[in-house]
C-alpha cells in the first residue's frame, strides 16, 4: 500500500510539472504584444532586461520553485528542455529538408550541446530551483515571441511546404531573437545578469560565487561556437 501511494504520489507530481510547463508554453501567461523592435532594443540592453517582462509574467510560478524538492525540480527542468530540443531539433530538420539555408545558420548544429555545461552546473542539487527558474522565463518569453505557433506550423500543419516556408521567411526576424535570447540565457555571463539583476530568490546572490567557480572548474569551453564554424 505504501508503494501505491509513493507511486501515486510521484504521479500527480509528474502531470503537476508538465502542465506547468504547457502553460507556460502555449503561452498562458502572456499578457502584452509582441513589438518586435522593442524586443531587439531589450536585447541589446542585455540579458536581464530582455528577459524582465518574461520573469514578471511567471514570478508567482517561479516563486513555488522555492517549495518544490529535488526531483520535482529535475522533472520541471527535464520537461522543459525537452519542449526547447524540440523546437531545434524539428526546425532544424526542416530547414535541412527544404535547404532553407538562412534558419540553418540560426540553428547551429553544436550550438546546445556547447550549453550543455552550463545546464549540467544548474542540474546541481543546490542550483536546480535556479535552473528551473531561468528556464522557466526562457520558455515564457519563447511564447511571447510565438515559438510554439512556428513549431505547430511546422511539425504537425496541413498547409504545403511553400507555404510553410513562406511563413518561416515572413518569422525569420522573430526565430533570430529568440535564438539570440537563448543562447543568451545560457551562456556564463547571461546567467549571472538574470541572476543579479531579475533577483528571482532571495538567497540567489548567495550561490553567485559559488555558481562562477562551478562553471570555472568546468574543463570544456562554455561559449558557443560562432555560427560560421559550424557544419549545417
Amino acid at each position: 500500500m505504501k508503494l501505491l501511494f509513493e507511486n501515486w504520489r510521484k504521479y500527480e507530481e509528474t502531470c503537476e510539472v508538465e502542465n506547468l510547463v504547457e502553460q507556460i508554453w502555449r503561452g498562458d501567461f502572456v499578457t502584452e504584444p509582441l513589438l518586435l523592435e522593442n524586443e531587439i532594443n531589450l536585447l541589446e540592453e542585455g540579458v536581464a532586461a530582455f528577459f524582465q517582462d518574461a520573469y514578471s509574467s511567471v514570478k508567482s510560478k517561479v516563486d513555488q520553485f522555492q517549495q518544490w524538492g529535488q526531483s520535482r525540480l529535475e522533472s520541471f527542468i527535464q520537461t522543459a528542455l525537452e519542449k526547447l530540443d524540440s523546437f531545434l531539433s524539428i526546425t532544424r530538420q526542416f530547414a535541412k529538408t527544404h535547404n532553407i539555408k538562412l534558419l540553418l545558420k540560426l540553428l547551429p548544429k553544436y550550438a546546445t550541446r556547447a550549453k550543455q555545461h552550463v545546464l549540467k552546473v544548474l542540474m546541481m542539487p543546490k542550483y536546480l530551483k535556479i535552473g528551473a527558474g531561468i528556464l522557466a522565463v526562457i520558455l515564457q518569453k519563447a511564447a511571447k515571441i510565438g515559438i510554439n505557433a512556428l513549431l505547430d506550423v511546422i511539425s504537425g500543419g496541413s498547409a504545403s511546404g511553400a507555404k510553410i516556408i513562406n511563413f518561416i521567411e515572413e518569422n525569420i526576424e522573430k526565430i533570430k531573437l529568440f535564438m539570440e535570447g537563448l543562447a543568451a540565457a545560457l551562456d556564463p555571463a547571461g546567467v549571472l545578469d538574470m541572476l543579479e539583476n531579475l533577483q528571482m530568490f532571495k538567497d540567489a546572490k548567495e550561490l553567485i560565487n559559488d555558481f562562477k567557480q562551478d562553471l570555472a572548474g568546468m574543463q570544456s569551453p562554455v561559449t558557443m561556437p560562432s555560427n560560421q564554424n559550424q557544419e549545417n
